[in-house]
């Protein structure tokens, strides 16, 4: 069974997926406008344990020193250009070269520390914003493979897994109660559930299920029901209440945009944008972080956008979405010289 995955995985980028993580990271960004209450709740509940259950669905193998080099290009390079990006859009800042020779530095510090956000435990380093999210997703997907290879010839290897990482997902929360760590250590803990519920779901081949849509049915009303209680996490500001309840919540909401994200793929008009937004979604993350952290757009356009949130997140959108496909275009310009040069 799971050789048969791995090869319909290799024959197809599974374009549901690019859209279940094109949703997400259209979620993120409205998320960090002033929504109302309820949008808030339903985007809070969903968006960053997706993208963690979608990275535990793509681990095909737990070979560490592997995992280990993939995930230093495919995150931590991102990471450092992000940073990168910062410290470029410090310097065009209006204010005094001081400033901006103290800037840059504290951006250097900040991308040492990975910090979701500041702490008194680590003063030297400022919350890195939306960044957070990559040195975390790093500790988290290498811990995850380095405990699926440990535990991979283990009897009863199933319910020992899901005991430990419920177990450190534990330690996660308790360590969140009272500071922030470096690389988002605690939140790291926090989604081991989401990594291994993702692989499992890929290892029994559950989006290729004939009643997979009947599962998704009762996942969507217990996700209504429980937001309706006001019950959804928070992992960058460490709020999970009742933890476990809303770790099961988040994936049960988790499954139901993955397949809801099945259907949108087979709607043309939704296909091709949402797909092509899921595999820029790292470009449109690294953008939108610098547009977060000198946001001047209320200064810019004053009372046009002043309470509208929706205008806001309009135009967010279509910044990161412009720059992002400039992005895509000079980096299909340049694989395409290569390949002439050679």
């Amino acid at each position: 069974m799971e050789q048969e995955i791995l090869k319909k995985d290799s024959q197809s980028r599974l374009g549901y997926m690019d859209i279940a993580k094109g949703i997400a990271i259209l979620a993120v960004i409205v998320g960090h406008v002033n929504t109302p209450g309820i949008t808030a709740r339903v985007i809070y509940s969903f968006h960053l344990p997706l993208f963690f259950l979608v990275s535990g669905f793509f681990v095909k193998e737990y070979e560490v020193e592997k995992n280990f080099i993939k995930s230093c290009k495919g995150l931590l390079l991102p990471y450092g250009i992000g940073v990168l990006l910062e410290m470029m859009a410090a310097i065009l800042q209006p204010i005094s070269f001081g400033d901006k020779v103290w800037a840059v530095r504290q951006l250097f510090f900040d991308m040492l520390g990975g910090m979701c956000k500041s702490s008194p435990k680590f003063p030297w380093f400022d919350g890195t914003w939306e960044l957070w999210f990559l040195p975390c997703l790093f500790v988290a997907r290498n811990l995850f493979v380095v405990l699926m290879n440990l535990t991979d010839k283990i009897k009863y290897k199933w319910i020992v897994r899901t005991a430990l990482f419920l177990f450190l997902a534990s330690i996660g929360h308790m360590m969140s109660v009272n500071s922030y760590y470096p690389w988002g250590l605690e939140i790291a803990f926090v989604t081991l559930p989401f990594l291994y519920c993702g692989n499992v779901l890929r290892k029994l081949d559950a989006f290729s299920w004939k009643y997979r849509y009947w599962i998704a049915l009762p996942c969507l009303i217990l996700w209504g029901i429980l937001l309706w209680q006001h019950f959804y996490l928070e992992l960058a500001m460490h709020y999970y209440p009742h933890f476990y309840l809303e770790i099961f919540e988040a994936v049960a909401a988790s499954f139901f945009v993955i397949c809801f994200s099945q259907l949108l793929d087979k709607t043309p008009f939704f296909r091709e944008g949402l797909r092509w937004v899921g595999n820029c979604s790292l470009i449109l993350l690294l953008v939108h972080n610098v547009d977060m952290r000198y946001d001047h757009w209320e200064n810019v356009l004053g009372s046009a956008v002043t309470g509208k949130w929706y205008l806001v997140v309009l135009i967010r959108i279509a910044i990161c979405v412009c720059v992002a496909a400039v992005v895509r275009a000079g980096s299909y310009w340049w694989k395409n010289k290569r390949k002439k040069a050679e």
